[in-house]
């Protein structure tokens, strides 16, 4: 159940991802809840990624992360 809730939150962060490259779906309310849902995580790694690069890493950080909690379950 953990691993499915995990692998959805993972898939959350991937979709998010690529709104971001999209700035028509950013205004739709799905797609805000999405944002918001994603930054739950992403904003306690942001602060400890370089400042000077060019996209944000933060979610493939968190993915990561959430990837190694899985494997350790």
């Amino acid at each position: 159940m953990i691993r499915l809730l995990i692998q959805l939150y993972i898939l959350i962060l991937i979709i998010n991802s690529f709104l971001s490259y999209v700035p028509s779906l950013r205004s739709q309310d799905w797609a805000a809840q999405i944002n918001k849902v994603s930054e739950l995580t992403c904003r306690y790694v942001r602060p400890y990624m370089p400042k000077d690069l060019p996209f944000d890493i933060s979610p493939v950080v968190v993915i990561i992360l959430l990837n190694l909690i899985m494997a350790l379950w």
